[in-house]
């Protein structure tokens, strides 16, 4: 039979046991020291490569992320798209001492190098329309279909750049980034029927303008 002495003593042993495990854990599993951001974009400024490894392993994540939301492209793509930012990022990089700005300003160049591939790619759409189109003409035809369409772009290009800089951030997010209304409503606190009507309105004085510039074949 064990005596009440000795299950004290086999107590007093598993509470310290486990304390010890407890105290080991807490070790283990302590936080890394916060990273000085500071010093680490300085670095990559000055050309310190391990001072980018930190920066690359630290951000990859959530400039995927943002990737993503941007530009509902496919998962390699994005990927490929975080890289071609994280070398834009290495060569524009700038001391920057806080966490926050660092992933406001990494943020940004995820959108800049996501803008860029869009626009890209809404480019090489258009020009394989209208090479197939332009393979139904004749010589004639083409160079003034070609006249055209030249003019209807740059009146449109001139056109979008005129508008109030509220209303170009709005065709660029629906647009050139794909944002539903929901979230481009959501983005500016306001209802999606907000965003819908002056869209509609904007689009509306485009269209009559075109049409008294170049008729109704526009």
């Amino acid at each position: 039979m064990v005596s009440d002495e000795s299950l004290s003593v086999e107590k007093r042993k598993v509470v310290s046991d486990l304390s010890r495990d407890e105290r080991k854990s807490a070790e283990e599993t302590q936080l890394d020291p916060p990273i000085d951001w500071g010093h680490v974009t300085s670095s990559i400024v000055a050309g310190d490569p391990s001072a980018f490894a930190v920066y690359y392993e630290s951000y990859f994540d959530l400039m995927l992320k943002q990737a993503r939301r941007l530009c509902g492209m496919s998962a390699e793509d994005c990927v490929d798209l975080v890289h071609d930012a994280m070398l834009k990022a290495g060569k524009s990089m700038k001391p920057i001492t806080d966490c926050r700005s660092l992933e406001a300003w990494s943020r940004a160049v995820v959108y800049s190098v996501c803008l860029d591939r869009l626009r890209k790619s809404t480019r090489e759409r258009n020009w394989l329309r209208v090479n197939q189109h332009y393979a139904k003409l004749t010589e004639d035809q083409a160079d003034s279909a070609s006249l055209g369409i030249a003019a209807r772009l740059a009146w449109i290009e001139s056109s979008l750049e005129n508008l109030p800089a509220d209303l170009r951030q709005l065709f660029s997010w629906r647009f050139r980034l794909g944002w539903s209304l929901k979230a481009i409503g959501r983005q500016l606190g306001i209802s999606t029927g907000a965003v819908d009507g002056r869209m509609r309105r904007a689009i509306d004085t485009l269209r009559e303008q075109a049409i008294q510039e170049f008729g109704d074949e526009f």
